[in-house]
């Protein structure tokens, strides 16, 4: 029976690479640091308000912050999850919503630029004028 217990178990240990604090999800795996407040669920910004906004960020001392890519954001997406978050579940301040990633695109002569939808997981662009979360990571 132990056996069998150490089977199940272990792995879950294994990819618990994402963990929780105040203010922040800790992810040993790729050493990142991601801001996990009430900011990130409130504050809506364009493009360059956000980029900013992450530049600027101190939280409980913690500086050199900034906005996340598109391939951060692949570290903390959970396609697995069966209800509208697609954000793993160690992140307690997030909207089933548009989140800008620092990426932007040639379209439009550079006027966009892309973001998470984090109902789907997926990754679209839109004008970088419009409004929209923000979530910075060190």
């Amino acid at each position: 029976m132990n056996k069998l217990y150490l089977i199940f178990i272990i792995p879950i240990f294994l990819n618990a690479s994402l963990t929780r604090s105040t203010n922040f999800v800790y992810d040993t795996k790729n050493g990142k640091i991601w801001q996990d407040s009430n900011e990130n669920i409130t504050l809506r910004l364009s493009h360059k308000e956000a980029i900013e906004y992450c530049e600027d960020l101190q939280i409980a001392g913690k500086s050199n912050w900034h906005l996340a890519s598109k391939d951060e954001y692949n570290l903390i997406i959970d396609k697995n999850r069966k209800d509208e978050h697609q954000i793993n579940k160690a992140f307690h301040y997030s909207m089933p919503v548009d989140y800008w990633t620092s990426d932007t695109t040639w379209r439009n002569f550079g006027r966009y630029a892309y973001y998470v939808f984090f109902k789907s997981g997926a990754i679209y662009y839109d004008n970088k004028t419009y409004k929209k979360f923000v979530r910075c990571v060190k």
